[in-house]
């Protein structure tokens, strides 16, 4: 009987992490467009498994929080035994849900709040120079030298 006990007792935290890792792995996926940008300037932002479970256990608290307050459950022992109930069950996915659609807006918003404005680029005139007659010329026009390209002189100029 012990044994069926911690079996049970592993279910139990596992079904209370389950809701918040959820809910972490929904922000993240919300602001999947900010992960491809930091993606894209070089900046790969992996977590170790800690982290995945801190993260997990820090979304779980309000969501346990407000299945107890709705169920009115006050005590872990209690909450032990009704969690696996299916009533108790699927409210505390739901709650889940409710959760990860929070937890995403609000990381949303927050990137989108403090997103760099990106900077308005420069146009140029491109030209392209094959010898030094043409690179004369290109100079006297106001065009600067920017790069040599397969044996040719890019040259270019602020529109």
């Amino acid at each position: 009987m012990n044994d069926i006990s911690s079996l049970i007792d592993v279910f139990f935290i596992i079904a209370l992490i389950v809701p918040g890792f959820l809910a972490w792995q929904c922000a993240r996926f919300v602001c999947n467009e900010a992960e491809r940008e930091r993606k894209k300037e070089g900046k790969k932002e992996e977590f170790s498994n800690f982290a995945v479970t801190i993260y997990s256990l820090v979304f779980t608290v309000p969501i346990i929080a407000t299945f107890s307050g709705v169920t009115g459950i006050q005590s872990i022992e209690a909450l032990r035994t009704n969690l696996f109930s299916p009533v108790y069950l699927v409210l505390l996915l739901f709650l889940g849900v409710v959760y990860e659609l929070v937890f995403g807006l609000l990381v949303w918003v927050y990137d989108k709040i403090h997103k760099p404005e990106p900077k308005p680029e420069e146009k140029y005139d491109v030209e392209e120079a094959k010898n030094l007659i043409e690179i004369k010329q290109l100079i006297e026009q106001g065009y600067e030298y920017a790069a040599d390209f397969d044996g040719k002189k890019i040259f270019r100029k602020p529109k």
